[in-house]
């Protein structure tokens, strides 16, 4: 399609889904910030990444606001967790950037094959690939070999991101703007995203 993306923003308020506005509760006054991991989701959003045109692929790009609770802390560790479907997820490319602008290639075209992302139901309820530093299994087209070092369709576990570590954002604010931007390599083939869950692990900033 070219040009510029479409984009789905999500605020963290009244209406945000049930899975995310118990992750991000409010604490009191004066209370010591928690250092434990939490998980922002998207909820169940359902948003179709369209097909690619002959100059560019289809892009949606997906945000989140994340606040209040881990506003003034850093990021320690954070995983991200993918629920999406397609002909052929071979077609996605994901990538994320952190309120900081630090950007990392979750999963490239190729590195997946299959119906989709997870399996179950289509949402955030369902199995999620998860794109976790601290797994040694990479990304992989083809079936899963038992006990391998691969990740393999239809994709429920664990995996490290296909370029470039998560790691790299340890150290940025993690309060602010997160953004996925999921783009579509196949012609006239809509995909889809079902949700979207970053699992952060905050620290306090030093100084």
């Amino acid at each position: 399609m070219g040009g510029r993306p479409k984009s789905y923003a999500l605020a963290l308020g009244g209406a945000f889904a049930l899975c995310a506005s118990v992750a991000l509760a409010g604490s009191g006054a004066g209370e010591k910030p928690s250092l434990k991991r939490r998980t922002i989701s998207s909820g169940d959003i359902d948003l179709q990444v369209p097909g690619a045109s002959v100059s560019a692929p289809g892009t949606r790009v997906t945000r989140i606001a994340v606040g209040r609770k881990l506003k003034g802390l850093g990021i320690r560790d954070v995983d991200v967790a993918l629920r999406a479907s397609h002909a052929d997820v071979g077609a996605f490319q994901a990538t994320l950037t952190a309120p900081n602008g630090a950007s990392v290639s979750l999963v490239l075209p190729g590195y997946t094959s299959g119906p989709s992302w997870g399996s179950g139901q289509a949402g955030c309820g369902g199995k999620k690939l998860v794109l976790d530093d601290q797994t040694s299994r990479g990304l992989s087209p083809f079936d899963p070999i038992v006990g391998g070092l691969e990740l393999g369709p239809p994709y429920n576990g664990r995996a490290q991101p296909a370029r470039k570590p998560l790691f790299s954002m340890n150290g940025g604010p993690a309060s602010g703007r997160w953004t996925l931007r999921m783009s579509n390599y196949f012609n006239d083939e809509l995909g889809t995203l079902h949700c979207l869950e970053l699992r952060i692990k905050p620290q306090i900033p030093p100084g």
